[in-house]
């Protein structure tokens, strides 16, 4: 039978000691519950913060693995891409080359558009660039043996004004494509050089007889006429040399028309006498002569 003391939560102690070893025992078991309880809250929060972690981390690592790649993608070249155009009719060697002679040509003759004598040189040159056996051959030499006479022709007029010197530098624009014109060239040049050189001799004939000149004396004019007798036809300076003797022969006959005059006759006869022959007034003067004789 237990007593009211003995008595703890529906068990019968006798002993006090019993008793409070009792309560003791009950509050460990209680505290070893609690602990069991609050440790296996813990653990299942550390398991799920590790998992996560575990997560996060295989997360973190597959999409660093997938940015590398990326990365390792944009580092790729990129495809070329073809430029080959889409086949189409196809021209032949020959074709191409009946091609590229056209427009050779073609550009040959624009450079004649000022009609100038480089203008045809710089022709020839283009049109020297289609080959032999080549389309447009024939028609390209014509162009060439053309356009080198154009040249000369250039040459000739600019000699034809008495301006050997430019002749020379026209001239020597004929290439050596056309044989023919460039022989020809080469020996104008060399005439024209000639000229050149006689108009220098020839300057200088005129230059000492318009020196030589005395109006008061009939000798000087037929002393200046016989230098200028030096310059011959087709030489530089021969046209103003005629047109001086004729003037200066003219002179002595009109002197000595005035010495008549006077009825000085044998001094007019000695005068009109000095008149050359070849000149305009020779025939004239010898029959004034053959009268101042009759008459003297």
């Amino acid at each position: 039978m237990c007593t009211v003391t003995g008595m703890v939560r529906g068990h019968c102690y006798n002993n006090p000691a019993q008793i409070r070893f009792s309560i003791n025992v009950k509050k460990m078991s209680n505290k070893d519950t609690t602990t069991k309880t609050t440790s296996g809250k813990w653990q299942w929060f550390l398991w799920g913060a590790a998992s996560t972690l575990v997560v996060t981390m295989i997360f973190d690592e597959v999409v660093g693995l997938s940015k590398i790649r990326k990365g390792f993608a944009n580092l790729e070249p990129e495809p070329t891409i073809s430029t080959t155009p889409t086949p189409g009719p196809q021209s032949t060697p020959s074709e191409q080359t009946v091609a590229g002679n056209e427009a050779i040509l073609k550009n040959a003759r624009v450079s004649l558009q000022f009609l100038q004598a480089y203008g045809f040189n710089r022709a020839i040159a283009e049109a020297g660039q289609v080959e032999p056996n080549a389309p447009l051959y024939s028609e390209a030499r014509e162009d060439i043996t053309r356009w080198s006479e154009t040249i000369l022709d250039i040459a000739l007029g600019r000699a034809a004004d008495g301006n050997q010197i430019d002749a020379i530098g026209t001239a020597q624009l004929v290439p050596e494509d056309d044989p023919s014109a460039y022989v020809r060239a080469q020996q104008l040049i060399e005439q024209w050089k000639i000229q050149i050189g006689r108009e220098k001799i020839n300057s200088a004939l005129l230059a000492a007889a318009k020196g030589l000149i005395n109006p008061q004396l009939a000798s000087s004019y037929h002393r200046s006429i016989a230098i200028l007798g030096q310059i011959n036809p087709q030489q530089p300076g021969y046209e103003e040399a005629m047109e001086l003797i004729r003037q200066w022969s003219e002179a002595i006959y009109l002197m000595a028309m005035d010495l008549a005059a006077q009825g000085d006759l044998q001094l007019a006869i000695d005068t009109a006498a000095l008149i050359p022959e070849n000149t305009p007034f020779y025939e004239t003067a010898q029959k004034a002569i053959t009268q101042w004789k009759e008459s003297n």
